[in-house]
């Protein structure tokens, strides 16, 4: 019995567990990429050029223009630096735009107004004041 070929072979498992992980530094994610600030500012611009039309009438024929080249410019760079923002560029340009259109139509309008009040809206004659 003690005869070294009749003892079996040693079982071998037909799994085996992985390795344990190595002790170091965890998967970290890339650092975000930062927004383009020209597209932010043309956003910003765009806006308040449309909700200035409100008070300021049609001074924002100047204020809506410089938002939508901002976008313009701003989507320029972020086609070459690979920024994020391109969604708020082309909001500011698309807002931009329609701002500066509604304030010339507001600016025409004005200057119609003001040009043709008198047929428009004739003074009364009649009325005298006995003050």
């Amino acid at each position: 019995m003690n005869d070294p070929s009749s003892v079996p072979p040693p079982v071998t498992p037909v799994w085996t567990p992985p390795p344990p992980y190595a002790y170091g530094y965890p998967y970290q994610l890339p650092p975000p990429r930062k927004t383009n600030g020209l597209a932010i500012a043309s956003l910003i611009v765009s806006i308040v050029g449309v909700v200035g039309m409100c008070g300021w009438g049609p001074l924002s024929v100047f204020v809506s223009p410089v938002g939508a080249i901002l976008g313009h410019v701003a989507q320029r760079q972020i086609k070459t630096s690979g920024d994020q923002g391109y969604g708020m560029a082309l909001a500011g340009i698309i807002v931009g735009w329609i701002g500066f259109v509604l304030a010339l139509a507001y600016l025409a309008l004005f200057i119609w107004l003001f040009t043709q009040g008198d047929s428009l809206f004739p003074p009364d004659t009649g009325y005298q004041d006995d003050f």
